[in-house]
């Protein structure tokens, strides 16, 4: 027996044994890796990054745990809050106050209306008015109250004296100034009334 040391320089390559005399040439020699090498080297990088993961995975593991053990009524709370849409809440005192306005505003406004169309039927009745011959020469004056129902049409219904003063002809010359006009302007819808019982004075005064 004797132990042959190989030398890979290229395709033709040679072949030397220990001894000197005997020289063997090799042509076309091609040297095989064993893919056996290769697929242990592989295995063993995966098993080592396996080991790392875990490891890994434990540390944070336990960190959760350590926080969960230090403050576990967070992480409760943490769990149970849903996720809800946030709206805005109006507070009942600020309706209250919009409202209470709204209110006033229409109460102001039908006032304003009221106060114009009772302008409308003074002014009216003191245009028809007349002072009768004989109370200015008797120098007679005074204060009549006439009561009368407007419909909504503006129609004059149920004439009546309601405070009369000492002197008829005062009294009676009130009376006509209505029953000349029978009719004024229709009550405005904004004041919502069927029938609008109205008390006017009518002051007779010779100054």
């Amino acid at each position: 027996m004797f132990f042959v040391s190989v030398e890979v320089k290229s395709k033709n390559q040679i072949i030397k044994t220990t001894s000197e005399s005997s020289v063997i040439k090799v042509r076309n020699v091609s040297i095989k890796v064993k893919p056996k090498q290769i697929i242990k080297k592989t295995i063993k990088k995966i098993k080592q990054v396996k080991k790392t993961q875990k490891t890994v995975k434990k540390i944070v593991k336990k960190a959760n745990r350590k926080v969960a053990k230090k403050n576990p009524k967070i992480v409760k709370k943490i769990k149970k809050i849903p996720v809800k849409i946030v709206q805005k809440i109006i507070p009942r005192e600020i309706i209250n106050l919009v409202d209470n306005k709204k209110i006033q505003e229409l109460k102001a406004k039908k006032e304003n209306i009221k106060n114009a169309y009772l302008t409308k039927v003074r002014e009216h009745i003191e245009n028809h008015k007349k002072y009768p011959r004989k109370a200015k020469r008797l120098r007679q004056e005074g204060k009549v109250v006439i009561s009368f129902i407007i419909k909504p049409d503006g129609k004059i219904h149920g004439i009546n004296l309601k405070s009369k003063c000492p002197y008829k002809r005062l009294n009676e010359a009130a009376l006509k100034i209505l029953k000349k006009i029978v009719q004024f302007d229709p009550i405005p819808d904004e004041l919502d009334k069927k029938s609008w019982e109205i008390d006017i004075p009518i002051q007779y005064s010779l100054i």
